[in-house]
């Protein structure tokens, strides 16, 4: 990332003997390639040029991760993870392309987010109830026709990039909104405390 943009810096194999670390301010070498929708960077060369450089505050979002948004470090706040039993470093998709992917929702849009071998995410039990994440944005499109827009995903760099919340008291009028087509609540699947009084036994 620099002042004007990110991008995805890709290599198959160790490049120049470079080992990335958070901080490093690098200069790189390489060609410009799409992979499966998202913009990379092929290195050919990296040089390490500082350590320790100042970080770019990950932004947030409230809606759908966009086109814009590839490469950057994204907060997504309130999520929970729709079915744990995909949290599976041990299956077909983890073996082969070293990762895995779940689902995550906030109780309006869903996400997939991907864990990668090479965190400590990778061997770590599923985050239970309620979490904010960090991420970079990446895309996994499955479309076989431009443009190349969708399966967006976020990718956390590490169990540090995972924050419990603290489970919420609503009123609840808060959890009673309902898609007027469909009749499915807005807040299904959000774990929180209610708080009145029992009218009926």
């Amino acid at each position: 990332i620099d002042n004007t943009g990110a991008i995805t810096v890709y290599n198959v194999a160790p490049v120049s003997g470079y080992n990335p670390k958070i901080g490093d301010s690098v200069l790189v070498r390489g060609t410009i390639l799409q992979l499966t929708g998202l913009i990379v960077l092929a290195a050919d060369s990296i040089k390490r040029l500082s350590q320790n450089a100042t970080l770019t505050s990950p932004k947030t979002i409230a809606g759908a991760i966009t086109k814009p948004m590839e490469s950057y470090l994204l907060t997504l706040k309130s999520v929970r993870i729709i079915d744990a039993t995909m949290w599976d470093s041990t299956n077909a998709t983890a073996k082969t392309l070293n990762m895995f992917e779940v689902k995550i929702t906030n109780g309006k849009d869903t996400f997939f987010m991907d864990i990668a071998k090479t965190t400590d995410l990778f061997k770590k039990s599923p985050p239970s109830g309620i979490f904010d994440v960090n991420g970079v944005v990446g895309e996994n499109s499955t479309s076989l026709a431009l443009p190349y827009n969708d399966h967006y995903i976020i990718i956390p760099r590490g169990t540090f990039d995972i924050v419990q919340r603290a489970i919420r008291i609503y009123k609840i009028v808060q959890v009673k909104g309902f898609n007027a087509v469909t009749g499915i609540p807005d807040s299904l699947g959000i774990t929180c405390f209610l708080k009145g009084v029992i009218e009926s036994g």
